[in-house]
């Protein structure tokens, strides 16, 4: 993902990459998932294709979904549950409620590129302070994926 901020519009978003509360993040990042929450602080997995992910919200089958470190598939908003995802235009967004602070670990967040091709971005989500065992500047490509 490439952003370049305009200082008329703001960022500019180029590519496949993750927004939390107005900030900008590539594939591999890590994020501290108490920073997460619902509707306007939830996580978004962006992509150029205007046409995905609008789709009827139920169901694994629909374009985009996010899954769980344990490669599970994570539920829509309207199942319940502390982690939850909906749809939206051009976004798979997912949510923290309950003050949920767990799984923690490599989530994956499966979205069409702009060609509708499906791809794969990982976020690291931890609580407290960063391993730092693993990661240099944020960047979790050596993280190994965790279970809950």
């Amino acid at each position: 993902m490439c952003c370049c901020l305009d200082n008329h519009f703001g960022p500019i978003f180029l590519g496949l990459g993750f927004l939390l509360t107005g900030s900008l993040y590539s594939t591999n990042s890590a994020i501290n998932l108490a920073s997460i929450g619902v509707d306007g602080n939830a996580l978004r997995c962006l992509t150029h294709l205007t046409f995905c992910c609008r789709s009827n919200d139920t169901g694994t089958s629909s374009r985009g979904s996010w899954r769980y470190p344990d490669r599970a598939f994570v539920h829509s908003l309207s199942d319940g549950g502390s982690i939850s995802r909906t749809r939206g235009p051009s976004s798979v967004i997912l949510h923290r409620t309950n003050n949920a602070m767990s799984p923690t670990g490599v989530y994956t967040c499966e979205i069409p590129d702009a060609n509708g091709t499906t791809k794969q971005l990982d976020v690291y989500l931890y609580v407290g302070q960063l391993p730092g065992q693993f990661f240099s500047d944020n960047n979790c490509s050596k993280c190994q994926r965790s279970s809950y």
